[in-house]
């Protein structure tokens, strides 16, 4: 099976209803090779826009990254503010990204919602959860915070 952006994909071994091909550089974190998977990617339609979708969030780049900043950083505050984590002194905003490091990305699809791009993220401040970015249609931001 061949995505347009994946090139070939293949069933994932633990779960086959997710499809991975080889690591791509993804321009949002600095063309930093990032697992990519697609959910029910056997399905011709789904895979056509997952496709559609996972080109529209790596139209994206590091200025996007930044612009999106402050999610994850209210995200960050809440983790202090109940003791997750202690305070880590920053300068800016931006620095948050010091402390993530995306480790895979899902394209899945939720009934009459649409197609999401779902980054998962270590950070330093809740290793426990982690941090995971939700991108509505690939490109628009609408949820940072611990994996559910």
């Amino acid at each position: 099976m061949k995505s347009k952006i994946l090139g070939e994909i293949e069933p994932h071994e633990f779960d086959p209803d997710l499809y991975f091909g080889q690591p791509i550089g993804v321009p949002y974190f600095d063309n930093k090779k990032i697992n990519v998977g697609i959910g029910a990617a056997n399905h011709q339609e789904t895979l056509i826009e997952s496709d559609k979708v996972l080109a529209k969030f790596m139209s994206l780049n590091s200025t996007d990254r930044h612009n999106h900043s402050k999610p994850i950083i209210k995200y960050y505050e809440t983790c202090v503010k109940f003791g997750i984590c202690d305070k880590i002194e920053m300068n800016s905003d931006n620095e948050i990204w010091d402390y993530v490091n995306p480790t895979e990305i899902i394209v899945d699809s939720e009934m009459d919602s649409g197609f999401y791009v779902m980054v998962s993220c270590e950070c330093k401040w809740e290793p426990e959860h982690g941090l995971q970015l939700e991108f509505l249609n690939g490109t628009d931001l609408v949820r940072a915070g611990g994996h559910e």
